[in-house]
Formats: C-alpha cells, structure tokens, sequence
C-alpha cells in the first residue's frame, strides 16, 4: 500500500466508530484457527473500525458479512498497539508465578504417586509370590489371599489413574506458562505490539441497526489428540478416554468462546461435503455433524 493510500485510510478511520466485536466462535484446525466475531452498527453509520486483530491474520481469507446493510469496501492497516501500563505488566508477571508455582506442586504430587505406586506394585509382587508358594499346601487363608490380591491390584489401578491425571495437568499447566510467557512478552514495556485494523464500508442500511460478522483464518494456534487407555489388572474391563490439547498463541483472548475442533485442512481450498468436528465447550468433548466451513 502507497504512503498516499495509508494516509487516505487513516483520515477515513478517524471519523469510523470502533466496533466492539467479540469473537463467537473459533474452528481450530491441526495448523491454524478460523475466528468469527460479531458486533452491531450503530445506526446511520457509512463505515466502522475493528480494531486490534491479530497481526498474523491471513488477509485473503478475511469476510466481512453485514446483514442489513451492504458492504462496499474493505480495506486493513497495520498497526503498533501502544505497550501495556506498568500495572498489566506486574499483573501478569503474578500469573505466570502462580502457574509455574502451580507446576511445582504438580511435579511434587507426580512424585509422590510414582512412590505410592511402586510400594504397591512391590506389595502385590510379595502377596502373588506368597500365594505361588503356598498354592500346594492347604486353603487356609487362601480366601483372604485373594482378598489381598484384588485390594493391592485395585489401589494399583487407581494409582495409576490419578498419576495419568496429574500428568495431564502438568502437560496442560506448561502450555498455559508458555501462553502467559507469550503474552508478557508481548506487553512488556517497549515498542509496542503489532495489530491489523479493519475499516469497512456500508451502504444502504435501513432502518434496523446493521449486524457485522467478521471471520478469518490465524495461524499460531492448533489442537492434537490424546488418548487415555484405562484398564485394571485382570483386563475385566476396558475404558479409552478421549481428550483433546488446544495450543493458541495469537493474542487473542478465546476464554468462555465455544471451540470446534476440526480434522479439515482450511488452506487446501474449500469443500462442501459434510464432516465430523469435535465440539469443545467448557471441559466437555462431544462430536457432531457441521457443514464444512468455506475459507
């Protein structure tokens, strides 16, 4: 873009009211996020301002839809968001403490486990190697063996649940230091933080207050599966537990968003076919038919 086209969208965004646009809804992809936001025009307005993208948005899967209204033009800016206070820079320097703090006590308990589980694997070797060797001599006692024997291999089983567990937490509480790490980088006092703004052009709008939807693909996020096989000692019964890690590092805050996670590659060209997504909503992990989405 020109100095003379950059000064031009910069006299043009001085008179457009900056939109509040939360985001919707997020379809995380194996590499790489598709972000929805959506925000109400005032009434009358000819054009509006979405501020503070992130700087890693591809610009060619950018949309802008408006209902009530027709969207005539669409043109973006980059942007340095000024540095963050002094007072946002110690607030997040005490969040990144207390995860790290918070992943100590989660290694400390790891530890503890691995101890508790070995001095039960080591009881059961003694009870089964006891029961060997009195298996050819009379029953006496032999039901309270069993007894034994099924306690030791149940506590076996429930350790190792609970350390699977707490290993997932660790895994989970690295990722959350490494974003937190990623966002005081980017508001630590300096330069400032590379941002895109959006400015977009109505026309026509009636008398109802226009609605915007705005969606784009980032990058710097993704999601992978993990898998959780849960069995006891006898194999009586099999459980597989399926659980998903999601990773993003684009600036954006996705907290209380609904993510769907999807298995299709977005930047491979659109597709209209039906395929299977994961829904993740909260703690909860479900699966559902949704069209696919066009990039």
């Amino acid at each position: 873009m020109s100095a003379l086209s950059c000064l031009a969208l910069a006299l043009l965004a001085q008179d457009a009211p900056a939109l509040d646009a939360p985001i919707r809804e997020v379809t995380v992809y194996r590499s790489g996020a598709f972000v929805k936001r959506a925000a109400a025009v005032p009434p009358g307005a000819a054009r509006v301002l979405l501020r503070g993208l992130p700087a890693e948005l591809d610009r060619d899967a950018l949309r802008v839809h408006c209902q009530g209204a027709e969207v005539v033009g669409v043109e973006t800016r980059d942007r340095i968001e000024a540095a963050a206070p002094e007072e946002r820079v110690a607030e997040l320097r005490a969040e990144l403490q207390a995860l790290e703090d918070r992943l100590v006590e989660e290694r400390d308990a790891e530890l503890v486990l691995e101890g508790l589980r070995t001095r039960v694997e080591s009881l059961l070797r003694g009870e089964e190697r006891l029961a060997a060797a009195r298996a050819a001599g009379a029953a006496d006692g032999a039901a309270g063996r069993e007894e034994r024997l099924a306690w030791l291999a149940e506590r076996l089983s429930e350790l190792g649940a609970r350390k699977r567990e707490v290993a997932r937490r660790i895994e989970e509480t690295q990722d959350a230091i490494e974003d937190a790490k990623l966002a005081l980088g980017r508001v630590q006092p300096g330069d400032g933080t590379p941002v895109v703004d959006v400015l977009v052009e109505l026309a026509g709008a009636g008398a109802a207050p226009p609605a915007l939807e705005v969606e784009y693909l980032v990058g710097r996020a993704g999601w992978t599966p993990a898998y959780d096989l849960r069995a006891p000692k006898d194999l009586s019964a099999l459980e597989l537990v399926y659980r998903a890690s999601v990773v993003q590092r684009t600036g954006e805050d996705w907290s209380g968003v609904e993510l769907v996670l999807s298995t299709a590659e977005p930047r491979r060209g659109a597709v209209d076919h039906v395929h299977r997504a994961l829904a993740l909503c909260g703690e909860r992990l479900a699966v559902r038919d949704r069209q696919a989405l066009r990039c």
